[in-house]
């Protein structure tokens, strides 16, 4: 299991702070993201786990299937903002493919993505960011547990997901009181 702490000031900040710079976009660097993907990283692998139990397709600590990946990859391609970003993190251009190619190229495309979810957790933090920018809502700020739990429920987990605004709330009071107390995120 990685440390909350750790895992926040060690690959969720700097994701943020280097995504915000590199897209000149102060929103994407703030307390609410940090806390919502923090919380997300709970409630989606517990901070243990980077593979999906039983084989899923869910990589990363915030449990990104690889054609999310190559969704958001897709649509970061088409943004004239974004683009920028995904040729750093995609070069080979492999969410396009892999979104919109069937066939033998398709599946690299799909590979290549999950091995850079699973190996490189600046670049899952910043997918992770970038499905929460997509969203047409704004983020809650991180006092509002009960927002952010449905936030999360709607946007990142899907109604269609598995996942419950109650099982967020649980992961959070279970994994992240002592590091949210000291970030002053914490209502009990």
């Amino acid at each position: 299991m990685i440390e909350p702490s750790k895992l926040l000031n060690g690959i969720i900040r700097p994701a943020c702070t280097s995504l915000s710079h590199f897209l000149g976009i102060p929103l994407i660097n703030t307390p609410s993201a940090h806390a919502l993907l923090l919380r997300i990283a709970a409630v989606e692998s517990s901070l243990r786990f980077r593979r999906q139990h039983h084989d899923g397709p869910g990589t990363s600590w915030w449990q990104i299937e690889p054609l999310t990946a190559a969704s958001l990859m897709a649509r970061a391609w088409d943004d004239p903002v974004w683009s920028n970003w995904a040729e750093v993190f995609d070069p080979e251009r492999t969410g396009p493919i892999a979104k919109r190619h069937n066939g033998e190229q398709s599946e690299l495309a799909r590979t290549r993505i999950l091995v850079r979810l699973a190996f490189d957790p600046i670049f899952a933090c910043q997918l992770a960011r970038a499905k929460l920018w997509f969203a047409p809502e704004p983020l809650p700020p991180p006092e509002d547990v009960d927002g952010q739990a449905r936030y999360w429920k709607r946007w990142y987990n899907t109604p269609l997901g598995k996942g419950t605004v109650e099982a967020f709330k649980q992961a959070r009071a279970e994994l992240l009181a002592s590091v949210e107390k000291a970030n002053g995120w914490w209502s009990g």
